[in-house]
Formats: structure tokens, C-alpha cells, sequence
């Protein structure tokens, strides 16, 4: 990065909160590995409450830090098959613990497409997808097809690993 460029980034509050949380951040990136257990540790609790500072449901706007983290892709534990680093910023999705509720049992699915970005699909089959700059309604046939895509990527992902 340049002079002016480098300085104002790291003046900026999520460099600064980065450092006292004892993150490395890359330019929008922030490495922390993923782990085996079930649980989230706290720096990586830390590092998505700078990424995603608000819950991801569609249309919450709750950035406070009491929040669950689910995991979009279902935990399963290594004794029963699971894969290793389960839990990281690739499989993890803030929010409270009412929309967490409705996510697990009321019909709700998610699916996270990237570190930012979720597709929600409501009991109804309506699609939200949910990114940095808010909640999106999808049509459901691009609901549907961005889906199948993201499902058809997991599963490469997986047969490589």
C-alpha cells in the first residue's frame, strides 16, 4: 500500500480494533484459522464481529456483541465423520439468538456463499440474500439457481479435500 493509502487504513477503527484483538488483517481480510471444535474461539468471535458486525438475518440490524454463531453448514463431530476445521469464518453466521431459534427450527435455510454473503430461504421459499450493503430479495428462480451453485461448490470442495 502506499504512504497516504497505508496510514489512513490503519488510522481507520477496524485496524485498530485488529490490532488490540491481536488479528492479522489483509486488506479485508482477517486470518484466523479454522479449528476442529464445535465451538467458536474468541479471537475468531473478535474477528467476525469485524467483519460482520451486525446479525444476518434478513433485515436485522442488531450489531451488539451477544450473539450466537451458527454454523451454516451443520457442525458434525470427527468421531462421527466430520471433516477437520469445521468451524472458521468460512462456515460461521452471527446472529441473536431469536433468529437463531427461527434458523434452526422453524424451516428457515441458510447458505453462506463467501465471508460476508448469505442466501436465505424462508419456510415460504422466498430468497434474501444478505451482504455488507443489506438485505436483497431474490426472485426465487435466482434464489433456486444461486443454491444449486453454491451446493454443486461445497460438494467439489469436499471430493477435493
Amino acid at each position: 500500500m502506499g504512504g497516504v493509502a497505508r496510514s489512513a487504513w490503519l488510522s481507520s477503527g477496524v485496524a485498530q480494533a485488529a490490532v488490540l484483538a491481536g488479528l492479522e488483517l489483509h486488506v479485508g481480510r482477517v486470518a484466523v484459522p479454522a479449528v476442529d471444535g464445535y465451538e467458536h474461539p474468541r479471537r475468531m468471535r473478535e474477528a467476525l464481529q469485524l467483519l460482520r458486525p451486525r446479525d444476518v438475518f434478513p433485515f436485522a440490524v442488531n450489531t451488539g456483541r451477544a450473539k450466537d454463531i451458527d454454523h451454516p453448514v451443520p457442525y458434525r463431530p470427527p468421531d462421527d465423520g466430520g471433516p477437520p476445521g469445521q468451524t472458521g469464518l468460512h462456515n460461521a453466521a452471527p446472529m441473536t439468538r431469536f433468529h437463531h431459534r427461527l434458523k434452526t427450527h422453524a424451516g428457515w435455510r441458510l447458505r453462506q456463499l463467501d465471508a460476508r454473503t448469505f442466501l436465505w430461504r424462508s419456510p415460504h421459499g422466498h430468497y434474501w440474500l444478505v451482504d455488507a450493503s443489506g438485505t436483497h430479495r431474490l426472485p426465487t428462480a435466482a434464489g433456486d439457481w444461486i443454491a444449486r451453485e453454491a451446493d454443486r461448490r461445497r460438494e467439489a470442495r469436499l471430493q477435493a479435500a
